[in-house]
C-alpha cells in the first residue's frame, strides 16, 4: 500500500485467493489511514469486485469473502468519509511499483 508516497506492507497476513489479497488490501488501508489521523479516505484499487462490494454497488454473493466485508463495514465507521475508486490494473501505478520492489526489478 502506498501512502502519501510512502510505503506501508502487511507481513505474514495469511494464505487465501487473489480476492482476498484485495480484501485485506483495502483493510490494511484503513488500518494505516486510522494510524495516520485521516478522516477522509480514498482508496484506490484496482480489483472491481472488491472496490463494488465495498462501496455497496455489488452485494457481496461469498461466504467466504463476507467476513471481509464485515470487517471493512466496522473499519470504516470511525472516519468521516470513506470513498473507494476502481483503476485498471495497467493504472495502478502504486501496485506496479509495489509488485516490481518484491521481484527486485
Amino acid at each position: 500500500m502506498v501512502v502519501r508516497g510512502q510505503t506501508f506492507r502487511a507481513a505474514d497476513i495469511g494464505v487465501g485467493t487473489n480476492d482476498d489479497a484485495e480484501w485485506l488490501a483495502v483493510l490494511h488501508g484503513l488500518d494505516v489511514a486510522r494510524a495516520l489521523g485521516a478522516t477522509d479516505v480514498l482508496l484506490v484499487g484496482d480489483s472491481r469486485l472488491i472496490v463494488n462490494q465495498a462501496s455497496g454497488k455489488s452485494p457481496c454473493r461469498s461466504a467466504n469473502l463476507r467476513p471481509h466485508l464485515t470487517a471493512f463495514v466496522a473499519k470504516a465507521e470511525g472516519f468521516e468519509r470513506v470513498r473507494l475508486r476502481h483503476v485498471r490494473r495497467g493504472h495502478n501505478l502504486a501496485g506496479i511499483a509495489l509488485e516490481a520492489a518484491r521481484r527486485g526489478s
